[in-house]
């Protein structure tokens, strides 16, 4: 992934509340907009139009971001991806998809898309909408996509497949066409059409997914694509919970993706030909194949004894 820098994402962001701020020296006015001004940017002596005061590097630099909500949330979302983060919190060895969404990719994207497109001054700061913010926010709903796949997968939920071509292109660092060749109905990564739900009234919207075993064996096979550690054990009870045998298999070929086991290793370690595997993780496959794989798994995730987060 092309993670941003934070000295990137922090210049971005005062750039942005710059514009945020000239917004509300419009809106407001005189000397209500200049309080808000001085209270967004904890600068007190601003003068004119926001965007030509802090057209310099050294006014900007006086914006404090640390007074500012946003400001966690960028950083963490940083630290997340930085880390690899699969859970509620970096390092804490969970796996879960929500609190990424809710702590900081919603707010970031609120933040964002608030922004004016039009300029107001003799600087057109409108192009900071476009920078190293957006493209951290674009790296980080591909990465809760990703967290969707593991964390429903592993507790045997394979209603829906949750990543898209770009967000594979982004998580592997190339170019959305270079991986669009790959792609397709009997590519080696199979697209599935899908439909999510939108937070506001407007009508789901369709989009092209990728196979999410396909995805993630693919993403495993890439040099430097990892996945942060896990708690020995915790896939291992959710799978006990998984009743059916079929999609207990496949609950436990997404663990083992999650503990970084690609579908060919899984394979050697339990004696079953690959071609059985990739059929167990499309639900079909023979079932004898099921408790090898199920033990392997099993057995691997409560074995781990290092390079994984401590067990409370």
């Amino acid at each position: 992934m092309d993670i941003p820098s934070i000295e990137a994402l922090e210049h971005n962001l005062r750039e942005t509340l710059v514009l945020k701020a000239e917004e509300l020296a419009v809106l407001a006015g005189g000397e209500v907009g200049a309080r808000l001004v001085a209270e967004l940017t904890g600068v007190n002596d601003v003068s004119g139009v926001p965007t030509d005061w802090f057209a310099s590097d050294v006014q900007l630099a006086r914006i404090d971001l640390d007074r500012l909500a946003i400001t966690a949330c960028v950083r963490d979302l940083h630290d997340r991806l930085l880390a690899r983060s699969l859970g509620m919190r970096v390092g804490d060895g969970w796996l879960s998809c929500d609190e990424i969404e809710q702590e900081a990719l919603d707010p970031i994207e609120q933040f964002l898309s608030s922004l004016s497109h039009v300029a107001l001054a003799a600087y057109d700061w409108t192009s900071s909408r476009n920078g190293p913010l957006k493209q951290l926010l674009h790296l980080g709903k591909a990465w809760h996509h990703l967290l969707e796949a593991l964390d429903a997968g592993s507790q045997g939920d394979f209603t829906s497949e949750p990543l898209t071509v770009t967000d594979v292109a982004n998580l592997a660092g190339i170019e959305e066409r270079s991986l669009r060749n790959r792609v397709g109905k009997k590519g080696p990564l199979r697209s599935v059409e899908q439909y999510r739900q939108r937070k506001s009234a407007v009508s789901q919207r369709g989009f092209v997914a990728i196979n999410r075993f396909d995805a993630i064996d693919w993403l495993l096979s890439r040099r430097g694509f990892t996945l942060g550690s896990l708690r020995p054990g915790i896939l291992a009870s959710r799978l006990e919970q998984i009743s059916d045998p079929a999609t207990r298999a496949r609950a436990a070929l997404i663990s083992g993706m999650a503990l970084g086991q690609r579908l060919e290793l899984i394979a050697n370690e339990t004696g079953c030909a690959l071609a059985d595997v990739r059929l167990l993780a499309d639900g079909n496959g023979q079932f004898a194949a099921i408790d090898p794989v199920v033990t392997y798994v099993t057995n691997f995730d409560r074995a781990r004894l290092s390079n994984t987060a401590p067990a409370e």
